[in-house]
């Protein structure tokens, strides 16, 4: 029988040690993007639109493929997704010499379409729903 979702442990969150390994790992292959100061939120904001794909999601995305067997990345990857996530998985994918299989669905914006496809991932929009 199927496990359900809500039977799976929790994954354990990021240490400091995670984060400065994957720091290493990729630091040097995407943009250092600037903090700019909001007087408004009273915060600094990570300014990830800056990133390649857009958004920050290419970190994790690269980060995760870099970690892939060379047998791993010959198979390639699959993603759901119709947006950040997607691009990322396409570049990631095209970074690391794999191929990558996104599932959008049908309503997705073309705009994204078009950047998933254009860092070199197949793009299959049967799923007319995202559930």
């Amino acid at each position: 029988m199927a496990e359900h979702l809500s039977e799976r442990p929790a994954p354990a969150l990021p240490t400091r040690a995670d984060v400065e390994r994957a720091r290493s790992t990729i630091g040097s292959r995407l943009l250092r993007t600037p903090l700019l100061s909001s007087r408004t939120l009273g915060a600094q904001l990570k300014c990830e639109l800056f990133q390649r794909t857009g958004s920050f999601k290419a970190r994790g995305a690269l980060n995760k493929l870099t970690s892939l067997t060379a047998e791993e990345k010959a198979r390639g990857v699959i993603a759901i997704s119709a947006g950040n996530h997607a691009q990322a998985v396409a570049y990631a994918a095209a970074a690391e010499g794999s191929s990558a299989l996104v599932v959008m669905w049908q309503g997705a914006s073309q705009q994204k379409i078009d950047a998933t496809r254009g860092y070199g991932a197949v793009v299959d929009l049967e799923a007319t729903t995202p559930a």
